[in-house]
């Protein structure tokens, strides 16, 4: 009798073994599709975050297109959104060559055809061509 015990506490141990043994690789398993779902969804996020900053890149660089074909005189108004896609975002003329939009960790840099001098912001800023220069004042 003692001897159908011990077989019996061993199928008990290797039953409760396996239990473990199925319950970790399930763990795995969940915790690999969470991370394949969280990579995917970042993934989206970033790529709808970089079409609003494509469109924003499209908006200045038809003003400043604007500005280089019009007259010597030239003066016009355009508006920049406060928020992009609800996030906040910085935006900045370096040195006259390229306008950078910092957007949480994400940069994205629109490089200029020419020299632009004066400073970009959000909200309201006029843009005008004096002789052949061009300035952004915000």
């Amino acid at each position: 009798m003692s001897g159908s015990k011990i077989g019996l506490k061993r199928k008990k141990g290797q039953s409760s073994i396996e239990f473990v043994l199925i319950a970790a690789v399930m763990f795995f398993v969940f915790i690999g599709a969470v991370v394949v779902i969280q990579g995917r969804m970042a993934g989206a996020h970033r790529t709808r975050l970089y079409h609003a900053l494509g469109g924003l890149d499209n908006l200045i660089s038809t003003e400043i297109r604007l500005a280089e074909s019009g007259g010597r005189d030239y003066l016009r108004r355009f508006f920049l959104p406060r928020t992009i896609s609800g996030y906040n975002y910085s935006i900045g003329l370096i040195g006259g060559t390229e306008i950078v939009i910092g957007v949480m960790d994400f940069e994205y840099v629109i490089f200029l055809d020419q020299n632009i001098s004066g400073g970009i912001g959000k909200g309201w800023n006029f843009i005008n061509k004096t002789g052949g220069n061009i300035t952004i004042t915000n």
